[in-house]
Parts: C-alpha cells; structure tokens; sequence
C-alpha cells in the first residue's frame, strides 16, 4: 500500500522591506525633537517633523513646528492653514531606515509613506524640495506633483522634488512570495 502526501500551498505575497508606521499626539511640546521623524529646518534653523491633522474633515499632512507658533502647517486650496490640536506627528523606529528619493511629476515609491488623503480619497505622500538652499516641505499627490507653501502663504506646485521612503532592513531576507503550507493529508 502506497502512501501519496498531497499539500496545500499558499502562496502569501510580503511586500519586502515595509514599514508599520506609529503616530503620536503631539502636545505642542518638544517631545518630537527626542522621537519624531526629522525633516529638515524651517526658517531660523527651527526643526520641522512629519505630522498629520485633520482639516475639513481630511486627514493631511504637513510639517511640524515646536516654535513659532507650535502645530501643523499644511497646505491645501491655494493656502497655509495652522492646525494647533489633534495633529500627530511619526515616530522614528531605530530599526528603519528613512530615505530621501527623487521623484517627479506625481510619481512615487515603493514603501512612500502616506500620512493622509485628498478630497477623492486618494492616498498622498510626504515631499520635499529645495531652492536657493531653502527646504520646502509638502504633499505628493499622485499623477500630479508636489503642493509646497512657498514663504509667502501661497501654494505652489512642482514637478521635480523628492520624497520619503521608509524600509525595514528586517525583511531583507524575505522575497515578493513566501510559500505557506496550509495543510497535509495522506492518501
């Protein structure tokens, strides 16, 4: 009598190197300093971190400010709005690693993070630019570019900018497809 071992296998697809992102409350201290994710400074050296609010019931991204005065700054319909309370700002994991990739024309990345939405729902992404050695920091909405305030509460669009990209080194060892043994029986 012969024994045939059949086996069910899935095939689970791992998107490689992906981040699980946390976001806290920021209380418009300096706790960001100590744990947020560093974009660059913003006028007068001041430090600027990746946070996140609600505006007109969107979820939005923008930088944020520990000075002057604290809060998120975002731009959206042609202007800069402050939102003083119930913004988040990203924790650093020390076990990632953040990039800085350039991109253009509402193109984005791999594992971009997306802190927010437009009013279609659609997903956008943290950008960057800079000009005459100033940093701008904005949205990336897909197909289109990147929104940035420009020092003079108007919002500007760009096509050439870069974007934040976050990795897991821990899943180097992983591939696209891992195959996953869901049961055996005998025949």
């Amino acid at each position: 009598m012969k024994f045939i071992t059949i086996f069910s296998v899935l095939f689970v697809s791992v998107m490689a190197k992906s981040c699980i992102h946390e976001w806290r409350i920021y209380h418009g201290t300096t706790e960001p300093l100590l744990y947020g994710v560093f974009v660059g400074n913003f006028q007068s050296n001041n430090p600027a971190f990746i946070g996140r609010g609600i505006h007109e019931n969107l979820r939005v991204t923008g930088r944020i400010q520990t000075v002057n005065p604290p809060g998120l700054y975002h731009v959206s319909f042609g202007k800069i709005h402050h939102i003083p309370k119930g913004v988040e700002y990203l924790v650093k994991n020390p076990n990632y690693d953040y990039k800085w990739i350039s991109s253009s024309n509402g193109e984005y990345v791999e594992n971009a993070i997306s802190p927010g939405y437009t009013p279609g729902l659609e997903l956008h992404f943290v950008g960057r630019m800079k000009i005459d050695g100033r940093t701008y920091y904005g949205k990336v909405l897909p197909n289109v570019g990147m929104y940035y305030e420009d020092g003079n509460q108007k919002e500007v669009l760009a096509s050439q900018y870069q974007i934040i990209v976050c990795n897991n080194p821990t899943m180097d060892n992983f591939g696209r497809a891992l195959p996953i043994v869901l049961k055996s029986q005998q025949l």
